[in-house]
């Protein structure tokens, strides 16, 4: 039995050389051991780093004219062998893995499940040459729409009605009867882990509308009783008030900012459950009385008070201590009760739309395999994917999902109970993953309590090889700093009648926890590399006004950067989320900001958008054009791109131009609507060719420089047709 190892790694520790050096270890304690070792990561492009770095460190290592390559020095010391001898290994090895490359088992933890999956196709019930979905959103919109579509149909009256309220509720909630947005937002629950744990249990009643509208009118019971009682002490309170003769904003403690005006607000049922607001006046009728005030009014406020009004505040207090929990709990859910009320339809086309395109979701992989590796060993696993893993390595560990881990665990403990050896790596701080299911939890505490049978070895990469020690010193004070306020304003949260439950104990330590490793040491190599901290704290009322400034801020500051001598390569934006992403990156190739006006070179995942290149949307249009002629919107839309093309490219050179519908073609002057007819009529010639050569097609008329220009686009653009082709229709008009 061996103990599973732990590299707790923050950015720039090393983390792809130490998984490099274990995995040449492994090797050179069994040549072979590459086809029993399974490699995950996170994303194919880890993937294919750490793939690269084991071949080039074993190239290296071979290579004697290379001196003192990365790990040598480790593996002559753990295999006590001579720098000849380690050479040769190495040069046997790389031929080994090139040779047998189909067994070098480095992958996506995705594309793992994604092969089990497929050896446990007939267990799960999927047809035979399924198609694995790696994109499911579409689906889900596809599902939607077909649930709106069809909602006139007769077996869908009560899915009919229950939209008709939808629609209803939400326009007197918030003036809009779209309910589309709302649908698709709660039917993402349909890819989260913890819904589909309970999916089987709920899909029945969460399918009754009948059951759906009892539970719902139970809700507003709840609410409408609390409601009731709570105005009823408002009204009541304020009666006397007036009995007294008092002026409820004048004569109180605190005047118009009394919290005696409590009795207003649960009257007209006004934050009316808020406790804290109201809980001094419950001390005593001092509370209350003003001292400015004349001994009169003070007496007649003390004869409210001991006549009802502190009476009725201690009822109000005694039913929102009771029944606000429930009163609450209720209102959160009216709120999703609606849309989560349809989610089992969306579901249910999901599943049909499924079926007639023969495809498998991969967001359900994770759940049907917990399901079925729960109920078998390890060897019926391995039997089933023709596979036998001794060793894991699993990187990027805090990434993965509850499902995911589940599932890895009998094979992990296989591998330990068996002395082989396992490693996970990962680091709790950089958990980014929240929205594909991942859960930092499982590093920060699962991982030593369910293998605490056969121990965990914790080593933290603690020097960062990346970054210069100016920034490692800001990072270490800024995060060290950052961590301990956040900790203690969420404790400072926490109410003092729960503050004693276990799990909630654990949360007042949590994040402080999850950063107690964040200093890091700087490598010696880089001791005189300077680096430079510069923050501007922008404070405006509003957030368009905030985004004004902070991109000319950063656009300025861009500007002193290139002028310092700064290559823009060396230059990185990093932004909050895509929208914001796609602000700054439009402000930067606008050039409005800029103090010449000239745009910035910038290339960001927003700026490689599809809908952002000229030539794609003019080849859209042109198909929407070629599949109906009648569409005199797109036609317009085609003419005007040509003539801006024209004007902007008429230095072309016939030769260049020759054979290019636009660049031929002259959409100005007397003889313009003749050109456009002719036009027309070429583009009409294409329309009978298969809809993958029309596109291409298409790209070929567009002018040279413009397919230079857009080269990136198009492709992509190819690569979208096809992928439409093969999974939807190669028919233009579906």
């Amino acid at each position: 039995m061996s103990k599973l190892q732990v590299y707790r790694a923050s950015a720039g520790s090393g983390k792809t050389y130490k998984l490099t050096q274990e995995y040449i270890m492994l090797l050179f304690d069994e040549p072979l051991n590459y086809r029993h070792t399974l490699a995950v990561t996170f994303t194919n492009k880890a993937t294919a780093e750490m793939r690269t770095r084991i071949l080039n460190s074993l190239s290296d290592l071979a290579n004697r004219e290379i001196k003192n390559p990365e790990h040598l020095k480790e593996l002559q010391s753990r295999f006590a062998l001579s720098e000849n001898e380690v050479r040769q290994k190495a040069e046997t090895l790389l031929g080994q893995l090139l040779h047998d490359y189909s067994k070098f088992s480095i992958s996506t933890i995705d594309s793992f499940f994604q092969k089990v999956t497929r050896s446990f196709a007939h267990e799960m019930g999927l047809p035979i040459g399924f198609r694995l979905e790696l994109e499911a959103k579409h689906i889900m919109m596809q599902a939607i729409d077909q649930l709106i579509l069809e909602m006139d149909k007769p077996e869908h009256r009560e899915t009919k009605n229950w939209l008709i309220e939808f629609a209803g509720d939400k326009m007197e909630r918030d003036n809009s009867w779209n309910i589309s947005g709302e649908i698709e937002k709660i039917s993402t629950q349909i890819f989260n882990e913890t819904y589909q744990a309970s999916a089987i249990l709920l899909s029945r009643q969460l399918k009754d509308k009948r059951y759906l509208s009892t539970y719902k009118n139970a809700l507003w019971e709840i609410c409408d009783n609390v409601d009731k009682q709570i105005s009823e002490i408002g009204m009541q309170g304020l009666t006397l008030i007036s009995h007294y003769k008092l002026d409820i904003s004048e004569d109180f403690s605190g005047k118009s900012r009394s919290k005696v005006k409590v009795f207003e607000r649960m009257a007209n049922l006004e934050n009316h459950l808020e406790l804290e607001k109201f809980a001094k006046l419950l001390d005593g009728v001092e509370e209350w009385t003003r001292k400015d005030n004349k001994p009169e009014k003070n007496m007649a406020i003390t004869e409210a008070y001991h006549s009802g009004l502190h009476a009725l505040l201690v009822k109000a207090a005694e039913i929102i201590e009771q029944k606000s929990k429930d009163y609450h709990t209720a209102k959160s859910i009216l709120k999703q009760l609606n849309a989560l009320g349809l989610i089992q339809d969306v579901y249910d086309n999901m599943m049909k739309i499924s079926r007639e395109q023969n495809v498998f979701m991969i967001s359900g992989t994770n759940y049907l395999l917990a399901r079925i590796i729960d109920d078998n060993d390890t060897p019926f696993i391995y039997e089933k994917t023709g596979t036998r893993y001794s060793n894991f390595m699993i990187d990027e560990f805090q990434d993965t999902s509850a499902l995911q881990y589940k599932n890895f665990i009998p094979l992990v403990r296989d591998s330990l109970a068996s002395g082989k050896h396992s490693l996970i790596v990962g680091d709790v701080k950089q958990a980014i993953y929240r929205w594909r299911n991942s859960d930092w939890n499982l590093l920060a505490d699962a991982v030593e309590r369910d293998y605490s049978t056969y121990g965990v070895d914790i080593e933290t990469l603690d020097t960062n090889w990346r970054s210069s020690p100016d920034i490692i010193k800001f990072n270490n004070s800024f995060f060290t700093l950052a961590a301990g306020i956040l900790q203690r304003q969420f404790n400072r949260l926490i109410p003092d009648d729960i503050s004693n439950q276990p799990h909630i104990m654990a949360m007042q330590s949590k994040i402080s926890k999850a950063y107690f490793d964040v200093v890091q040491k700087h490598s010696p190599k880089k001791s005189e590399l300077g680096g430079d901290i510069y923050i501007k704290v922008i404070e405006a009322s509003k957030k368009e006004d905030f985004m004004e400034e902070a991109i000319g801020t950063a656009i300025s500051r861009i500007e002193e950067l290139l002028r310092s001598g700064f290559e823009p390569s060396e230059i990185s934006v990093l932004v909050r989320n895509n929208k914001e992403g796609v602000e700054i990156t439009n402000a930067m190739l606008s050039g409005a900001y800029h103090s010449k006006k000239e745009a910035l070179d910038v290339i960001s995942n927003e700026s490689l958008i599809l809908s952002k290149s000229e030539a794609v949307k003019l080849i859209i249009e042109q198909l929407k054009f070629v599949r109906n002629p009648d569409d005199q919107l797109s036609a317009s839309f085609v003419r005007l791109h040509i003539m801006k093309q024209q004007t902007l490219n008429k230095d072309l050179s016939s030769e260049e131009s020759a054979g290019q519908l636009d660049a031929s073609l002259s959409l100005s002057g007397n003889d313009s609507e003749t050109a456009w007819k002719n036009y027309l009529s070429k583009l009409g010639l294409l329309r009978e060719k298969p809809f993958y050569e029309l596109v291409e097609s298409l790209i070929e008329l567009l002018p040279n420089q413009i397919k230079k220009s857009n080269s990136v686009y198009l492709q992509s653009f190819l690569s979208l047709c096809l992928d439409y082709i093969n999974r939807e229709s190669a028919d233009l008009n579906q």
